[in-house]
């Protein structure tokens, strides 16, 4: 499960886009809140892990977030450089399974079956 300390650590980090070279999409981040100095983030993800895992090409950004909501940059690390962490399996596996703890229906609650008939 995601824990709610990693939700707002998340809240922190500013989405910048997308580039792609052959089958490597790579994902930019900042954290404008470091005090005052801004952290740049680039998270490599292969296409072929993400297909091996079901996961859409639109829910890439926000798995690559939580990964990045849970790493702990070291201090010492330079403001003016980025940071760059290619997302291996172990870490897509990971993520899928804390999203999957996080958004699973309670006990005794039933699913919705689809139907908008009610509409």
């Amino acid at each position: 499960m995601i824990k709610q300390s990693a939700a707002y650590t998340a809240s922190r980090f500013r989405y910048r886009g997308y580039g792609q070279t052959g089958t490597v999409r790579e994902f930019t981040f900042e954290d404008p809140e470091e005090q005052g100095l801004r952290h740049r983030y680039l998270l490599r993800v292969d296409t072929g892990l993400l297909r091996k895992h079901h996961v859409r090409l639109q829910e890439a950004p926000t798995l690559c977030l939580l990964l990045l909501a849970g790493l702990h940059v070291a201090s010492s690390q330079s403001h003016s450089e980025m940071i760059r962490r290619t997302i291996a399996d172990n870490d897509l596996t990971d993520l899928i399974e804390q999203t999957a703890s996080s958004t699973a229906p309670k006990h005794g609650k039933k699913a919705s079956s689809g139907n908008n008939a009610g509409w």
